[in-house]
């Protein structure tokens, strides 16, 4: 299927209001996901259950298939009440079954630690980022350093590392200090440019790792930081996955957002002038009940 063609300056201008959700619409919507997301859940406790019932419960298919209902519900909160109700035992089986070297044990403990810091459960959540620093290392001598898992790994250590330190402060209540967050920030650029170097620059995994480098800026308020690297990414994706894909509209949304939360007059006017034609864009390839759109509108 041929990408759709860029909007003429001569087509009609959008009407903005009709093509942004009315309340109704996104509580429908927000409805919509969640239900989806729970039933993608049951789906695969069936599936473990099935799986159980069929290996036994210690089989490794059994266990990675809970292990996956457990990533799952890491990802989509909210699908399941309580995901350490679901990686505690699992991880527990997994280490007795499989050994703390098997990739799904593996798995299963990284989950754990980042519940266990999210919940904020006192000791367990202070030693998170250390429990994910072990887990790189056991994974880098089982598989290398530059090995794609071992690379997703340290992404996880490093959102770690940056969650445990905000929540610190947070219960402090005291700001972080810049020194600190910069410090962070180094971690990820240096992370995104092993990416590059391991996978090649225009690795899924890579763009991945910018993405969350560029996400990072904003939660320290490094605006300008941040909207450098969403229009670099953005580039780069429209150039890897062409223009129209929803991540490279998604990268420019975010450019464009990262532009108005400097507080810059001339990055907002910037920011006001380019969000048309990614509202034409987004409706065009993606339609109006898009997410990408809607957050293009909203913004």
């Amino acid at each position: 299927m041929s990408a759709p063609d860029a909007p003429s300056p001569s087509e009609p201008a959008l009407d903005l209001e009709a093509l942004t959700w009315s309340e109704a619409e996104h509580d429908a919507e927000t409805a919509r996901r969640d239900a989806l997301e729970r039933r993608e859940a049951k789906r695969l406790r069936a599936v473990a259950a099935e799986a159980g019932r069929a290996s036994g419960p210690g089989h490794p298919a059994a266990l990675a298939a809970r292990r996956d209902l457990v990533e799952y519900a890491h990802q989509h909160v909210g699908c399941v009440e309580r995901v350490l109700d679901l990686a505690d035992p699992l991880a527990a089986d997994c280490l007795r079954a499989l050994g703390p070297d098997d990739q799904v044990t593996i798995d299963v403990l990284a989950v754990q630690a980042m519940e266990r810091l999210e919940e904020y459960e006192g000791a367990a959540a202070q030693e998170a980022p250390t429990a994910l620093a072990s887990l790189v290392e056991r994974q880098t001598r089982l598989l290398g350093p530059r090995h794609p898992r071992t690379l997703r790994l340290r992404r996880r250590h490093v959102a770690c590392v940056c969650r445990a330190y905000k929540l610190d402060h947070r219960t402090a209540h005291e700001p972080p200090a810049p020194d600190g967050h910069r410090r962070l920030l180094r971690l990820w650029a240096e992370l995104a440019a092993e990416h590059a170097d391991a996978l090649g620059p225009d690795h899924p995994d890579t763009f991945a790792c910018r993405d969350e480098e560029a996400a990072e800026h904003c939660e320290f308020g490094e605006h300008d930081g941040e909207a450098s690297r969403y229009a670099a990414l953005a580039a780069d994706r429209a150039r890897v996955l062409g223009p129209y894909h929803p991540d490279t509209l998604g990268s420019r949304e975010s450019h464009l957002t990262s532009l108005t939360e400097t507080g810059r007059p001339e990055a907002i006017t910037e920011a006001d002038r380019a969000r048309p034609a990614l509202i034409a864009d987004c409706v065009r390839a993606l339609g109006r009940d898009h997410r990408i759109t809607q957050f293009a509108l909203e913004s």
